[in-house]
């Protein structure tokens, strides 16, 4: 069977902070928890505080010495984190390895959200499962008071979940990542109502003992007289409202008075037990129908998110092929783009003041115009800049062309054989 590790976070306003303290520091003896055993109270430690502390006080005084903006009277002062694990993983550790469990919690807590944010570490061990409350103010890096800045969004409290498994399997302990908040629930519940069915199974062997010493006492019952062969005797003048027996008739009517008064008081307490089992049975059917149909919500989720994923990971890769496509031609380009520069400026170290160079000037301007074919490989959306480069340098050798021929055609008439054939 899969064993999990537990951390759930909720996020709390200076109203919730009075009863959250009552709670975590066990302060209050009328507790509407019932699965709290006073008896291990004192086992229950912080990790953070020696002793109790005021957790209104102490929220207020984080922010007023910290925070640069006042909050706002709603403002969400405290988040708390519940830190487990499975009760079966639980059960097996030895409570100095229950407590390095609690206090790995706590470092990865505080390297996370920072060590001067965490307030208080309390740490039950009164209740079925070890579990750990972490309280933190929800104060960020540059002194505001924001958790929707700090848990922003549902991927964060999953990664959450992803680091803090990863943090304690790191320090040596071995847990699976753990599931949605419902999923926990469902274990937790299910780990009560095995202990309410062994606790019912102990109350059937109570009953089992307690009906071996009705049917003793039955038995002694049964070797008394019968009602109607005790002889009794008015009383004397004195004593006329009294009988007289013989002391082995009382001490039968005794034990058939103590027999029927033990039978009555040990049926209604059986009966009165039986019925607040029952009716913790009947809840806890209910409530795991209810975070049955919840969990299978969150699979059919879970699945929709799964072709989501898939869905962007394919489009991911199309997009992938293009851009390696896109990055292929224009290293082209620019591998053209550097040959025709090259041997253009060649050209006129070689040629500078000879008619030559008006030819270079407009094979250089033809061979950018040719270039830009390699743009049509290209979809137009996809090179605009490309495009308006080659069009600007068209434009501009188009002009220089021009006023290469006007230069040339004021110059005296001659033939040059081979400078004048351009590369066509």
């Amino acid at each position: 069977m899969a064993q999990y590790s537990i951390i759930r976070m909720q996020k709390f306003k200076s109203a919730d902070l009075q009863g959250i303290q009552k709670h975590n520091q066990r302060q209050g003896k009328n507790s509407s928890n019932k699965d709290i055993d006073r008896d291990r109270t004192k086992l229950n430690y912080d990790l953070v505080n020696q002793e109790n502390i005021r957790y209104e006080k102490v929220v207020k005084s984080q922010i007023a010495e910290r925070v640069k903006r006042k909050p706002r009277d709603n403002s969400v002062v405290l988040c708390e984190f519940l830190i487990s694990a499975s009760p079966e993983y639980m059960q097996q550790l030895s409570p100095e390895e229950q407590k390095r469990y609690f206090q790995t919690s706590l470092e990865h807590i505080q390297e996370k959200y920072g060590q001067q944010n965490v307030l208080y570490a309390s740490v039950h061990m009164d209740e079925a499962n070890p579990h750990m409350h972490l309280g933190i103010t929800p104060i960020t890096d540059d002194n505001r008071l924001s958790a929707k800045d700090i848990f922003n969004g549902k991927q964060v409290m999953v990664q959450l979940q992803t680091d803090f498994n990863e943090y304690v399997n790191e320090k040596g302990f071995e847990l699976d990542r753990g599931e949605s908040s419902d999923r926990k629930n469902i274990e937790v519940h299910k780990f009560k109502k095995e202990k309410l069915e062994e606790n019912l199974v102990q109350l059937e062997a109570k009953v089992a003992e307690k009906e071996k010493n009705l049917r003793a006492l039955a038995t002694a019952a049964e070797r008394v007289k019968p009602l109607e062969e005790v002889k009794v005797e008015k009383g004397s003048l004195f004593g006329s409202k009294t009988v007289k027996l013989a002391v082995s008739d009382f001490e039968s009517i005794k034990t058939l008075a103590e027999a029927s008064e033990a039978l009555k008081t040990e049926n209604k307490a059986l009966n009165d037990e039986n019925i607040k089992h029952l009716l913790s049975l009947v809840e806890f059917e209910d409530k795991n129908i209810e975070l049955a149909k919840r969990n299978k919500k969150l699979q059919q989720e879970k699945e929709e998110l799964k072709k989501e994923l898939e869905s962007t990971r394919k489009y991911t890769k199309e997009l992938e092929k293009h851009r390696d496509y896109l990055v292929t031609v224009i290293e082209n380009i620019k591998g053209y783009s550097q040959k025709y520069i090259g041997v253009a400026k060649d050209k006129m170290q070689e040629y500078v003041g000879s008619a030559r160079a008006s030819a270079i000037f407009m094979n250089f301007g033809r061979a950018i115009i040719k270039s830009e074919k390699l743009y049509e490989l290209v979809p137009e959306d996809e090179h605009k800049g490309a495009r308006a480069f080659a069009e600007k340098a068209k434009a501009t050798w188009k002009e220089k062309e021009k006023e290469l021929l006007e230069k040339k055609a004021a110059q005296p008439k001659r033939r040059l054989k081979d400078d004048f054939e351009l590369e066509r």
